[in-house]
């Protein structure tokens, strides 16, 4: 999860500690080259090109638009909250989204029912 170095640049740390969380995150969305090349391999040849293009058309209009946002908010809030709040946004949705696509209760929740 490379978004959760993010959250430290809330404190608004001196310079020295940004670029060892920025370092950090940076290193943390190495991933992105072995999904690219997982997504890649999982196509059938005769639609490789198209659905590789797709893919990256939608991730750079993201990308647009992410920096649009989070330049609006530092705006409004200051960039070192701006960065830290979005780090914490993004961390938290990929936590919920892991949970969704494994399935994963709690073990209090999954308990729950049998007790009930």
């Amino acid at each position: 999860m490379s978004c959760v170095q993010l959250i430290g640049s809330a404190a608004d740390p001196p310079l020295r500690c940004v670029l060892l969380l920025w370092s950090l995150a940076g290193a943390g969305g190495a991933y992105q080259f072995a999904v690219a090349a997982a997504f890649v391999q999982a196509l059938r040849p005769a639609t490789r090109a198209g659905a590789f293009g797709l893919a990256q058309s939608g991730l750079y209009a993201v990308q647009g638009l992410g920096i649009l946002a989070g330049g609006a908010v530092a705006q409004a809030i200051g960039a070192p909250l701006a960065v830290g709040l979005i780090g914490l946004t993004a961390a938290t949705m990929l936590a919920v989204s892991w949970t969704q696509l494994h399935g994963y209760l709690p073990p209090a929740q999954q308990t729950g029912a049998a007790g009930s």
